[in-house]
């Protein structure tokens, strides 16, 4: 194991396994070390599968899912299952493996954020082995190919599988599902923060692989308390809960929420939208035309806030509002523009004064 049960809390609250099948893990990230039970690598070299106990992340994939599926349940523990190479590569042989060890193991979600191309009579062996893992009440968790031109992908469209895809829905804690698709759940999913390797955090697009995370993580919340559930069962109940049970193609494209830049919620002279102002200023390359802060999109070549410098500038802010700022609940909207921003760090204010609070109890 990669941490010892030392939280007090750890006996008493509904942990759920989730059995990660990805890239690995960074086994030393902050925000993840303690969440990481054990793990296997299943690796294809030199025409056979190579199985150690070797589970550190070498492109950030595996670690980037965990960090989403954590964010949306905290109370989660992993266990690593390692099938991609360093090139991010892996067959359909590795992937069956790695399932049927896990037909053995005491697991409840299976996240599968990768997909298999190709005809379904490649396939059969695969479908049985999820069909066993079902039948064991392991809820699998697999995302639908990123590629549009990619009509099916596979375990996703299995009917023993839960296959997720991403969308932007109407509320970020939204998603559909119908038990009787062929791809049964879309979940909202947006660009958005995820851990990284070497303890980091990175600012990403969304993915279908993200989704299915989110999914996971989701599902993970709803069963704490429903251990036992079945696959049929989860089904009942994500329909129950799901804001639309049946759409088209084309409700994903007008079911689509606006970006909202928050501009109505401060004037322009409020104390904590101007501290704000003050770090945009000084660590971006604006010039002196301040003013272009207040009615344009942060990102813009004319600001200059990028997806690999946004991070740095929320630490900038931390410290100016002497705050702890939880980067796996950012999203890019929240960081859009000036009344945006300003609107996150209030809300991490709050969160962070409640935080003390319960610290000042404690003692």
């Amino acid at each position: 194991m990669y941490y010892s049960f030392v939280e007090l809390r750890r006996n008493s609250l509904k942990r759920i396994k989730v059995a990660l099948i990805d890239s690995g893990i960074d086994i030393n990230h902050k925000y993840l070390k303690n969440n990481i039970l054990y793990g296997k690598s299943y690796i294809y070299k030199d025409n056979k599968i190579v199985v150690s106990n070797e589970i550190e992340d070498i492109n950030g994939h595996g670690t980037s899912c965990a960090s989403i599926i954590k964010s949306e349940y905290e109370y989660v523990d992993f266990i690593i299952i390692k099938i991609f190479d360093r090139d991010g590569l892996t067959n359909i042989k590795v992937l069956e493996e790695s399932l049927n060890y896990l037909i053995s193991i005491d697991v409840k979600i299976i996240n599968l954020s990768l997909a298999i191309h190709g005809d379904i009579n490649s396939c059969k062996d695969l479908y049985k082995i999820c069909e066993k893992l079902k039948n064991q009440n392991k809820i699998i968790v697999s995302s639908l190919a990123n590629y549009n031109y990619i009509e099916e992908s596979y375990p996703s469209i299995f009917d023993n599988v839960i296959g997720v895809k991403g969308n932007l829905l109407k509320k970020r804690s939204s998603f559909w599902y119908n038990s009787e698709y062929k791809y049964q759940c879309v979940v909202d999913d947006s660009d958005r923060i995820v851990a990284d390797l070497g303890n980091s955090f990175k600012l990403v697009e969304k993915s279908n692989s993200f989704s299915a995370a989110k999914m996971s993580g989701k599902i993970a919340k709803i069963i704490a308390n429903k251990v036992d559930i079945s696959f049929d069962g989860l089904s009942r109940i994500l329909e129950e809960l799901s804001e639309c049970t049946n759409w088209k193609d084309e409700d994903l494209y007008t079911n689509k929420r606006r970006i909202d830049y928050k501009q109505y919620l401060y004037e322009n002279n409020n104390i904590n939208l101007n501290r704000v102002l003050k770090v945009l200023v000084d660590n971006l390359n604006i010039g002196c035309n301040v003013d272009i802060l207040f009615d344009s999109i942060l990102f813009s070549k004319y600001i200059g806030l990028k997806n690999n410098n946004c991070i740095e500038i929320l630490k900038k802010l931390e410290n100016e509002f002497n705050i702890k700022i939880d980067y796996t609940k950012v999203y890019k909207e929240d960081l859009i523009s000036i009344y945006t921003l300003t609107n996150l760090i209030e809300k991490e204010s709050i969160c962070e004064h409640f935080r003390n609070c319960k610290y000042l109890q404690k003692l």
